[in-house]
């Protein structure tokens, strides 16, 4: 078995998909946290493209959240039974993501216009995705199960 060192903030955010997948499949690893004040003196510069989350796996290291959660997706059995449905699991992640992103743009806006458009991108988005994902789950067994296949991805 591999041995996993996680990388990241003591707090949630970037890497819980990481955090979740392990706990999902029952892996052991090492979580290591930090603070804010300890990330520039301790951490930056060890940190893969200076930022977190990483992964080490067996000594070799990984950065960006999405390449960790993908790759880790595919080492437990969760990133779907055929291209196909790992496709759209990508589409699903990468959705997801893009909200994320877009309600950190505007919770960290310091200009209060900006922040208005923002708000008016993420509630859009938040729209339109959510419909195109609940039809998805329609169509995926009638809405009887996972947005992708008929397990866990």
């Amino acid at each position: 078995m591999p041995s996993y060192e996680l990388l990241y903030f003591d707090a949630r955010g970037r890497c819980e998909d990481a955090r979740f997948l392990f706990a999902l499949a029952g892996v052991e690893y090492k979580d290591i946290r930090f603070t804010e004040e300890e990330w520039p003196i301790s951490f930056k510069s060890k940190a893969l493209y200076g930022v977190v989350p990483n992964l080490t796996v067996d000594g070799k290291t990984l950065s960006m959240t999405l390449a960790i959660s993908n790759y880790l997706a595919r080492e437990f059995g969760y990133y779907g039974k055929s291209n196909w449905e790992s496709a759209q699991i990508d589409v699903i992640t990468n959705a997801l993501h893009e909200i994320i992103g877009l309600y950190y743009t505007h919770v960290l806006g310091e200009n209060e216009d900006a922040k208005t458009e923002t708000l008016k991108n993420f509630t859009s988005r938040v729209e339109s995705y959510g419909v195109a994902m609940e039809k998805g789950l329609k169509e995926n067994n009638g809405g009887d199960g996972y947005l992708v296949g008929n397990s866990v991805s």
